[in-house]
C-alpha cells in the first residue's frame, strides 16, 4: 500500500494536478465524486465481491451519500467507476474514516492496477486535504457561477423527519392525539432487547399497553434529553439520556431511537436501550453470577 502510494505521489504530485482554489469555501452544498479504476486481468470478479461489500456498508452507515454506483466501461472490460454524489464536505469525511474503507483499499491495491479521482463540485478545505492525503491522482473541478443545487429538499426534509421524531418523543405520553397523528397507519414499535418489558407494538398496543406499563414502572416520570440527532430523508436517530426513578431505583438509562419514514409519518419506531438496567430497576430482579 505504501509502495503503491508513494509510486502515485512521485509520477503525478498533488500539488501541481490541482491550484489550492478550495479556500473559503464551507463545504455544506452536494458534490460528485468519480472514481476511475483499472482492474487486472483476471481479478475482475474478485473486484465485484470488495465493491460489493463496501458498497452494502456504505448503504447502512451513511446517510450523507445521496447516490453510489458502480459502473463498467462500455468500450473496456477492465475499466470502472465509482459514482458516489455526497450532501455535504462532512459527508466525504466521514466515508473516508469509516472502518471499512481501509479494508476495500487493501483489496483494491490487490485487485487493480489504478485509482483516479476526480470530484465535481465546491469542496471544503478539510475535505481536500483528506482527498490529498490518500495520495491517489486527483482532480477537483471547482464550480463556476453556472449551475445550481436542489440541496434545499433534502436539508428541509431531514429537518423536518427530525423535528416529527422530537415532537412524537415530547407528545406520547402527555399528548396521545398529537402523537398519533405523526403516525403512518402501518405503524411499528419495538422495544428491544431481551426483558421483560421489551415487546412489538402497533399503534394502539403502543398507547393502551405499552406506555401505561411504562407509567406504571415510573410512577414519578421520566426526564428524556435529546443529545444528539442523525437524519436524512427517510430515518432519523435521536440519541436520548434518560433519567427517572424506577420502582427498585435509579433508573438512568441511555437510548438509541431509531425512527423510519414512509408518506411523511413515522412508520416504525424501534428503541435501544439497556435491557439489563430495565430488568434490575424496572422488575426488582437480580444479576446471579454463574460457574
Amino acid at each position: 500500500m505504501k509502495k503503491f502510494l508513494l509510486v502515485i505521489s512521485l509520477i503525478a504530485p498533488l500539488t501541481i494536478i490541482y491550484p489550492m482554489h478550495h479556500e473559503g469555501v464551507k463545504g455544506d452544498n452536494p458534490f460528485l465524486l468519480i472514481a476511475r479504476i483499472q482492474v487486472k486481468p483476471g481479478k475482475v470478479n474478485e473486484y465485484l465481491e470488495i465493491a460489493d461489500t463496501v458498497d452494502n456498508a456504505v448503504q447502512a452507515t451513511e446517510p450523507g451519500m445521496l447516490f453510489h454506483n458502480f459502473d463498467s466501461d462500455p468500450l473496456n472490460p477492465l475499466k470502472f467507476t465509482w459514482s458516489e454524489v455526497y450532501e455535504d464536505s462532512e459527508a466525504l469525511l466521514f466515508h473516508l474514516n469509516a472502518p471499512y474503507i481501509p479494508e476495500y483499499v487493501d483489496g483494491h491495491d490487490r485487485l487493480a492496477d489504478s485509482f483516479e479521482i476526480e470530484i465535481y463540485g465546491n469542496i471544503s478545505k478539510e475535505a481536500f486535504e483528506a482527498v490529498t492525503a490518500l495520495g491517489f491522482p486527483f482532480k477537483h473541478f471547482k464550480t463556476t457561477r453556472v449551475g445550481y443545487t436542489r440541496d434545499n429538499i433534502l436539508t428541509n426534509k431531514r429537518k423536518d423527519n427530525i423535528a416529527k421524531a422530537q415532537k412524537f418523543l415530547d407528545t406520547a405520553f402527555t399528548n396521545p392525539d398529537e402523537a398519533r397523528s405523526l403516525l403512518h397507519e402501518n405503524f411499528s414499535f419495538e422495544f428491544m432487547g431481551i426483558c421483560t418489558l421489551c415487546t412489538k407494538a402497533d399503534t394502539d398496543s403502543f398507547f393502551n399497553e405499552f406506555l401505561p406499563e411504562v407509567g406504571r414502572l415510573i410512577p414519578e416520570g421520566i426526564a428524556l434529553e435529546v443529545v444528539d440527532t442523525i437524519g436524512d430523508s427517510d430515518s432519523v436517530v435521536l440519541r436520548v439520556s434518560g433519567k427517572a426513578q424506577g420502582i427498585n431505583g435509579t433508573y438512568n438509562n441511555n437510548y438509541a431511537m431509531v425512527y423510519k419514514f414512509a408518506d411523511g409519518k413515522i412508520i416504525s419506531f424501534n428503541e435501544y436501550h439497556s435491557d439489563l438496567l430495565a430488568e434490575t430497576r424496572l422488575y426488582k430482579k437480580q444479576v446471579v453470577p454463574t460457574n
